[in-house]
């Protein structure tokens, strides 16, 4: 009886003893509400302080008086607390707490009321002050704006800063309040607790009378056993009970215990032998040390194949490093020459895999049209094998692996694909495996792989990895070969370029003077087609006949409109009985034999004209005849005709003697023409041949009258650290300091006047990078007389300057090398001068001679002569 109400006793004083934990959490709640209360009303106050700012925090305000207002209502009414992730549902306020409530709610309210006086007004006020101005006498009334802070808005602030004082303090009283009903609630707590131990210790105490009276002894007994079971002395061990009580079957339990740990320490050892196919004979499923024990075994031999699955992983791992390693350095060793590298990657590839043969198959895509593989490495038996071999794209398996860019891996190799020679005789491969060398956009090659043992998947994977290297490698040093042939065929065509430059030079001149010839005689034959259609008949006809063009002259003749003859031949203006016979001279004229005969036509009238004919054949540019051209003249007035004729044969002897003495000047001048134009080409070429020097040795530009750049040479854009693109938009004053712009100014306008300047200058680069520079400016005229631009020339001094600066150079020295740059520009500039007269010269001369082949009468006598070889 006494034992039942101890164990009463002590579960009423845990319900105790757990129901006040609750309500000192309870506690601990409220004054976390209440601590955040009082940030979040600060919070509010700092916000409102920023109202004037560009971005008021309007929305953070809000929240904080909702939230207050919800936490506010929690502590009051019951509930659970917004915006907390680990907080009680609080119960309704007790009498204790509602005054210093009332008194927070109202502080609280009124705090509401001035924030929204704050949000709710104007930040500033404009206020109007009357002043007075007299003007002539009379008064007038003025008004001054000035705004001012709102002073609504400060009395508010000013409100709230006391307000914010009055609730933390009045939070903290109910805080005190909290804190004094949560001590009394440990204290109770800690009572409850002194119970428990109290009740805990009466119903131990009469436990253990009850069991030293009555199981003491025989509970020896088993505590012996026990021990013994503890001591692994099992074997001899026999627990014996007669009675029929409870201590039976603590006697039979302590046995079957003993059989227990005979039967697990068997199983045991054999784990330890590693034998996992082991069983338990007293196996339980309910039984958790059973369970555990089966469990371990499981364990013990997943752990041991996981061991020896992480040896071999380990194993392939180290191989995978070591093969990589090892050909990252081949490909690093020998990227510069293909071929090497190329076998290199098989014969190593080959070793590593202990495979028996490889090759290495190059895309050769020269020729577009027949894109091919191209065995570039092959290796076998340690040892290198030179053999020649070409594969199609999709010609067998190494084909299609090209085309289809995907791994191909057989372990049924036909009989027929490939034997393996070696000092043994010939063997068929186990395995083969081909992979593609590719990029994500090309395709570098085919590397092939066989072996008398079977390729493992880790192995592929390798291979895998490795062949974007292999690949990006390949690549490189295949353009590097390319490269380096490009190089030097670059060079020999540079320098065969160098030559057909010059050769170049010299075939523009001549066609430019070929051109204007060409001019002069399209001029003249424009003039000879011009009196030909106005004195002869002209027609062009198709090699059937059909009528392509005739002159008006012709038309005239025949009396009809060119509207009229399109579906008109040659042969409708004969006769016909003598069509047959004209279409003989025009099976001849279309084997390319120019006829000339005198015939009669008809006109459309019907009228018969009798006409002095020439028919030519013209051909296209394969030979082939393709027109016939016609020119005639009207002879039926024979008498006239004849006695034009005589008048033509006479003055035809008249202007003989005229004709020959013209050719005779004619070739004079042309040979002194052609002397005087390998004078000016030897000029051009020194000319040439000086502006190269100068522009490998000088700076050199060309400025306009305002300072802008017109052109400049390499060594000046290089020296001013400049490019060719920003050309256009500089100025010669971009690159003198500030300091020195007055002088350059002042030498500017003598430019202007025509005088030269030369001197060491200080300039700047684009990068503000000081350079010193012995230079010349030189204006050039244009042929009335007026400066159009300047010429400027310069030597880099900034060394000598440098060393000067550093004692390296004296001045004498500086001095010397200066007046041999002036005297050096002086020379130049002299014989640049008077090779330019010496050429003017020359052109001009050259330009008199050629006009005098353009003169009224020469040009009158040309045509005169082409009419008399036309007639």
């Amino acid at each position: 009886m006494l034992l039942a109400s101890g164990f009463a006793g002590s579960l009423l004083s845990l319900f105790f003893f757990f129901t006040l934990s609750g309500r000192i959490q309870i506690e601990d709640d409220k004054n976390k509400v209440i601590q955040r209360n009082i940030t979040e009303i600060q919070n509010i106050s700092y916000n409102l302080r920023l109202i004037d700012t560009p971005n008021p925090q309007f929305d953070e305000i809000d929240y904080s008086v909702r939230i207050i207002d919800l936490s506010t209502i929690c502590i009051v009414e019951g509930g659970i607390p917004p915006d907390f992730i680990k907080v009680s549902n609080l119960p309704k306020a007790d009498n204790s707490m509602i005054a210093e409530l009332e008194n927070i709610q109202k502080i609280w309210e009124k705090f509401k009321e001035k924030k929204s006086t704050i949000i709710g007004e104007p930040l500033y006020n404009n206020i109007k002050t009357p002043f007075d101005t007299i003007i002539n006498g009379n008064r007038i009334e003025h008004f001054k704006t000035t705004v001012v802070y709102n002073p609504k808005i400060a009395e508010a602030q000013s409100e709230i800063q006391k307000l914010i004082i009055e609730y933390r303090t009045e939070n903290e009283k109910l805080s005190q309040l909290i804190e004094t009903k949560k001590s009394k609630l440990i204290l109770y707590q800690s009572l409850s607790i002194l119970l428990i131990i109290l009740l805990i210790g009466f119903v131990s105490f009469r436990i253990y009378k009850i069991v030293k009276n009555r199981v003491l002894k025989n509970i020896k007994t088993v505590e012996t056993a026990t021990h013994k079971i503890i001591n692994g002395e099992v074997e001899n061990m026999d627990l014996a009970y007669s009675q029929e009580d409870e201590l039976k079957q603590l006697y039979e339990t302590a046995n079957q215990l003993k059989f227990k740990i005979l039967d697990i320490t068997q199983y045991v050892q054999n784990l330890e032998n590693d034998n996992f196919l082991t069983r338990l004979d007293q196996y339980n499923k309910t039984n958790k040390l059973d369970i555990a024990l089966v469990a371990l075994r499981r364990n013990l031999n997943k752990k041991k194949i996981e061991e020896q699955t992480r040896i071999s992983e380990e194993k392939i791992r180290q191989w995978s490093l070591e093969g990589q390693t090892k050909f990252n350095e081949i490909l690093r060793s020998h990227a510069s020459d293909f071929n090497e590298l190329a076998d290199d990657i098989i014969k190593n590839l080959v070793l590593f895999l202990n495979a028996a043969q490889g090759g290495l198959f190059i895309y050769n895509d020269n020729d577009l049209q027949e894109p091919f593989l191209e065995l570039k490495s092959a290796f076998a038996y340690d040892r290198k094998k030179f053999l020649t071999k070409r594969i199609a794209l999709g010609e067998g398996l190494i084909g299609m692996c090209a085309v289809e860019r995907n791994l191909v891996y057989l372990t049924n190799i036909p009989p027929d694909y490939m034997e393996i020679e070696s000092g043994l005789g010939d063997a068929i491969p186990k395995s083969l495996l081909i992979f593609p060398l590719k990029t994500e956009t090309e395709l570098m090659g085919v590397i092939e792989i066989a072996s008398f043992f079977e390729i493992k998947q880790y192995e592929v994977e390798f291979i895998e990895n490795i062949g974007q290297n292999i690949t990006s490698t390949l690549a490189n040093s295949r353009i590097g070969t390319r490269t380096s042939e490009l190089l030097k065929e670059s060079q020999k065509k540079s320098e065969e370029l160098a030559m057909r430059d010059a050769e170049m030079q010299k075939s523009i001149r001549e066609m430019r003077s070929t051109q204007e010839e060409a001019q002069q005689k399209e001029a003249e034959m424009n003039s000879i087609l011009s009196a030909v259609d106005q004195t002869l008949l002209k027609a062009e006809f198709l090699t059937d006949g059909s009528i392509i063009s005739m002159n008006r002259l012709y038309l005239s003749k025949m009396e009809y409109h060119f509207e009229e003859l399109k579906h008109k031949k040659v042969f409708d203006f004969f006769r016909a009985e003598e069509v047959a016979s004209f279409r003989e001279i025009w099976q001849k004229l279309i084997a390319d034999q120019t006829s000339g005969l005198e015939h009669r036509q008809l006109s459309k009238n019907k009228n018969i004209l009798w006409f002095l004919s020439q028919y030519s054949p013209i051909k296209n540019e394969s030979g082939n005849v393709v027109r016939i051209l016609y020119l005639g003249n009207d002879v039926t007035h024979q008498e006239e005709l004849e006695e034009r004729n005589q008048n033509l044969l006479n003055e035809t002897l008249g202007k003989t003697i005229l004709i020959s003495t013209h050719e005779n000047t004619i070739k004079q001048q042309s040979a002194e023409l052609h002397h005087k134009q390998e004078q000016v080409q030897n000029q051009d070429v020194e000319i040439s041949s000086l502006q190269t020097a100068i522009d490998n040795s000088l700076l050199k530009a060309e400025y306009s009258t305002r300072g802008s750049i017109i052109n400049a040479n390499i060594k000046f854009l290089s020296t001013y650290k400049i490019g060719f693109d920003s050309l256009n938009t500089q100025n010669v004053r971009d690159f003198i300091p500030k300091d020195h712009l007055p002088a350059f100014e002042q030498q500017w306008s003598n430019l202007h006047l025509g005088i030269p300047f030369h001197g060491i200058s200080q300039r700047m680069t684009e990068n503000a990078q000081e350079l010193w520079l012995s230079e010349a400016y030189t204006p050039i005229e244009d042929k009335d007389g007026i400066i159009f631009k300047i010429i400027y020339l310069a030597i880099d001094i900034t060394e000598l300057i440098t060393n000067k600066k550093s004692g390296d150079i004296s001045r004498e020295e500086l001095n010397k090398t200066n007046q041999e740059l002036v005297n050096n520009f002086n020379e130049i500039s002299k014989q640049t001068n008077l090779l330019k007269k010496e050429i003017q010269a020359k052109k001009d001369y050259n330009a008199a001679l050629m006009k005098r082949f353009e003169s009224p009468a020469d040009k009158k006598y040309y045509t005169w002569l082409q009419n008399l070889k036309i007639s």
